[in-house]
């Protein structure tokens, strides 16, 4: 894992160096540091820097494998951000309020003659040289501090081409470690780099076919390490937190609608009794109009009636005992 180590005092120093640059270079940049640095490849898919957000997102890290080795993947990880404080930079001092380092994924390789990938990070042997004058007192390191540290990693894969079958695939053994937690006040790189390699490989048993001793790495960090919180705890309280907001600005809203309603209801029940008397009002002068006239038209056709009544009696009393025919006479006139 000491390619992270590499990865992450490049990532710094690139903050430092292109304040003023361009992404693309400082992928670049990174990209050919980390393969000089230790010979073997990576590929970033994005780096982004903002000097005034004042955080750094390296995106789609994939370090290969080195030559002699079969499986391209060496060791995934989806992210590394963080956020700087950038005031302390020009005071001698990388301060880094929260860094978060996604491992997705790391396989460790032997291969068929037994040699493992992690070997590339040791040292290589050199000859014995001749003694030479002591090279000069480098410049003292910018102190680092890491307020919070976040790490997921999903899984550790082991391949052994050893043991593998005749046709020529490894034994392998996949270990889920599905860990999300928190850590507090890392004081180095190197503190950061043991913190990842005790948490992707304490529950495997991949330190003892390696012989990598994991308990003296977790003494070397157990300060920091006791600081461990599990992420998922706080990211439920965030989402319970959320859900009741959300629930208190829906009753509020509610709240707001169901007096809305109301306020119109109560209009509609002051304004419909005097809607009512005026329909009232208005059909009882329409029965009204009606009546009179019905009364009316009745009063005209009794009075018709009673004139041609009085014109047949005045006729009769004009005359009662006038004959049907005038051919009938008085039986006295002839005697």
């Amino acid at each position: 894992m000491k390619f992270l180590k590499t990865l992450l005092l490049l990532i710094l120093v690139l903050v430092l160096v292109f304040a003023v640059g361009k992404n693309l270079i400082a992928k670049l940049a990174i990209e050919n540091g980390v393969k000089v640095a230790t010979g073997l490849p990576l590929a970033l898919r994005s780096f982004n820097m903002s000097f005034t957000k004042t955080m750094v997102d390296v995106q789609g890290i994939v370090l290969g494998n080195p030559r002699g080795f079969n499986d391209k993947v060496f060791v995934d990880l989806p992210q590394i951000y963080f956020d700087f404080d950038l005031p302390t930079l020009f005071k001698g001092k990388i301060h880094i309020e929260a860094i978060k380092v996604h491992l997705k994924e790391l396989q460790i390789i032997k291969a068929q003659g037994g040699k493992l990938n992690v070997d590339a990070f040791k040292p290589a042997p050199t000859a014995a040289a001749p003694k030479a004058k002591p090279a000069p007192a480098k410049g003292k390191a910018l102190p680092i501090e890491m307020d919070l540290f976040e790490l997921k990693v999903g899984k550790v894969i082991y391949k052994d081409y050893t043991v593998g079958t005749l046709g020529g695939a490894p034994l392998v053994k996949e270990f889920n470690i599905n860990l999300d937690e928190q850590f507090k006040d890392v004081k180095s790189i190197d503190a950061l780099v043991k913190i990842i390699t005790v948490k992707a490989l304490e529950k495997t048993t991949i330190g003892q076919l390696i012989n990598l001793d994991i308990g003296s790495l977790a003494s070397s960090v157990s300060g920091t390490l006791a600081t461990s919180t599990k992420v998922v705890a706080t990211q439920l309280g965030d989402a319970a937190q959320e859900t009741l907001q959300q629930a208190s600005e829906q009753a509020a809203v509610s709240m707001k609608e169901t007096q809305a309603n109301l306020k119109n209801l109560a209009g509609e029940v002051v304004t419909s009794p005097n809607v009512l008397v005026s329909e009232i009002k208005g059909g009882t002068g329409n029965v009204l109009k009606q009546t009179g006239t019905g009364a009316k038209q009745a009063a005209q056709t009794v009075e018709q009636g009673a004139a041609k009544l009085t014109s047949g009696l005045a006729s009769v009393v004009k005359n009662p005992f006038a004959s049907k025919s005038t051919g009938e006479q008085n039986p006295q006139s002839s005697n």
